[in-house]
């Protein structure tokens, strides 16, 4: 609930979430909630807005997070790289008061404002590991690739396919588990040309997780909120926001 409304998605998930700063009240009712909160089964958020009052108030913040002020993360200190680049820039500010303009209405004890944002610049960079061929591999040759218990690979030739004794079909082995040059398509061999070479040691026997990346992350938002408030009588008074 957002100000007494439902905040709540077909899917049960957030319609929207207000700028921290512009929240005055947060409640978590877990059980024997009256009927307006009947229709769910489980707990419910209620979260109500600040609003102006007669004086000015106003705040800044900004939250600052890097690479400098964090140990290094586990994927890239496992792989032997170094802190990897981390920006974090949270920000924004929050005003409210009263409605005046000048020589033209004063708004005290009769109508009232807030404005409030909430943003985040963040570049989180992350470090993974990926198998790729080795450029003997990309040529053919195969003679080196062993499984995990350091058995070799063996590569079979498909046009030797042919049925065998018991309805089995069977296969040759290239000779010394190397795919001669002329059976490679040349199309095939051009994609091939543009795999990154290998830039770690592998993992295991069988050249597992030989390349190491760090893949770039962006995240970013504005949540801007604004709410005004009239107060048409002592016993009643007039809201709407926008965000």
């Amino acid at each position: 609930m957002l100000d007494g409304v439902s905040n709540t998605r077909m899917d049960r998930g957030v319609a929207f979430m207000p700028a921290l700063q512009a929240v005055q009240e947060f409640t978590v009712l877990s059980n024997a909630y009256d009927a307006q909160y009947g229709r769910v089964g489980g707990g419910v958020n209620v979260v109500n807005l600040k609003s102006g009052t007669n004086a000015l108030h106003g705040q800044l913040f900004h939250h600052l997070e890097n690479e400098k002020l964090y140990a290094n993360q586990w994927g890239a200190n496992a792989l032997g790289l170094g802190r990897v680049p981390f920006k974090q820039h949270t920000f924004g500010f929050e005003v409210d008061g009263p409605v005046c303009v000048p020589r033209v209405f004063d708004g005290r004890n009769r109508a009232f404002f807030m404005l409030a944002l909430e943003g985040l610049r963040e570049r989180n960079p992350g470090a993974e590991t990926r198998t790729l061929p080795t450029a003997e591999q990309l040529r053919g040759d195969f003679s080196g690739l062993l499984n995990t218990q350091g058995r070799p690979v063996i590569i079979y030739d498909p046009a030797t396919t042919r049925l065998g004794a018991g309805g089995r079909h069977e296969r040759d082995p290239f000779p010394g588990n190397r795919i001669p040059q002329a059976r490679i398509n040349p199309v095939a061999a051009k994609v091939a040309s543009f795999y990154p070479q290998p830039n770690r040691p592998p993992i295991g026997l069988d050249n597992a997780l030989n390349y190491a990346l760090i893949t770039p992350s962006r995240n970013g938002y504005d949540h801007w909120i604004g709410k005004l408030d009239l107060r048409v009588s002592n016993r009643s008074t007039v809201s709407g926001r926008y965000g």
